[in-house]
């Protein structure tokens, strides 16, 4: 900070030193407050921005020295917090004499009244219990720091001394009645109980359950009907004993014809191999034959 005030001061004594050469520069504070009110007739008294000043002091003056935007910087910062400047939506305005002053947090003090003279005004009360008064003359008796916790129950010397096990951890158990009966259940098994069986009651065995469905019953007076059995593929048409013509449609078997398909015909249907001039044929499709280009016509 040393170092940059000294600079800051140099350069201001450069800027306020007379010489021939370059145009006498009031102080900034002047600078800007001259800048402002300039901005402020065209901005209808918002004040003006940091770019804004140094725009107006540009054009009012033209040449500059080189650290013009840190002195303007600088001199921004130490009026607003010396109170010449007030910041408002970023925008540096001169501060109203007239106006109220700010009003600070929570409620404010009440007004005292004046002390008449003589008055010995005593120091503020620290916060907190104030210490008991203590005799200067009473002897300093330092006792040791107090253990945390509850502290013991005192203990009666002339009473006998009982020592009890130590406790074991989690809840203890319930007393059992030594003269109650001893009830032993036996382990609780896996999966749902099964029901309670009357043992007075007749032992019924049923056959094992076969798997699938079961048949349907049968009314052992209903006549028994036997189907013979049913033969495998397609059955045949039924002919029609009124129309003739429906044994026509019917193909009737040939005697001797296997079944399935037919083999081809070989000798008349066979297509030869060899060509007319003797030559072998090959494999595949032949190839197209070529014509022969035409000739030109000539004119």
């Amino acid at each position: 900070m040393s170092l940059i005030s000294d600079r800051i001061a140099m350069v201001e004594e450069e800027t306020n030193s007379p010489a021939p050469s370059y145009q006498v520069l009031p102080k900034y504070p002047e600078l800007i407050f001259e800048a402002i009110a300039a901005v402020d007739e065209n901005n209808g008294g918002y004040g003006a921005n940091k770019s804004s000043i140094s725009k107006q002091i540009e054009a009012t003056y033209g040449s500059l020295p080189a650290a013009h935007s840190t002195l303007l910087s600088h001199h921004l910062n130490k009026m607003k917090a010396s109170g010449e400047l007030i910041v408002v939506k970023n925008n540096y305005v001169k501060p109203n004499p007239n106006a109220s002053p700010k009003r600070g947090r929570g409620r404010p003090p009440k007004p005292k009244e004046p002390l008449p003279e003589g008055t010995v005004v005593s120091p503020p009360r620290s916060r907190g219990r104030p210490p008991k008064p203590r005799d200067p003359l009473a002897p300093v008796v330092t006792s040791p720091p107090k253990p945390r916790g509850r502290p013991p129950k005192p203990r009666d010397p002339l009473a006998p001394v009982v020592t009890s096990p130590p406790k074991s951890r989690g809840r203890p158990r319930k007393e059992q009645d030594p003269l109650a009966r001893v009830v032993t259940s036996p382990s609780k098994s896996r999966g749902r109980p099964r029901k309670e069986q009357d043992p007075l009651a007749p032992v019924v065995t049923s056959p094992p359950k076969s798997r699938g469905r079961p048949r349907k019953e049968q009314d052992p007076l209903a006549p028994v009907v036997t189907s013979p059995p049913k033969s495998r593929g397609r059955p045949r048409k039924e002919q029609d004993p009124l129309d003739p013509d429906s044994s026509s449609k019917i193909a009737t078997p040939v005697s001797g014809r296997k079944r399935g398909r037919p083999r081809k015909l070989e000798g008349a249907l066979k297509v030869a191999k060899t060509l007319p001039s003797g030559e072998r044929r090959g494999r595949g499709r032949p190839p197209k034959l070529q014509t022969p280009a035409a000739a030109p016509v000539v004119a």
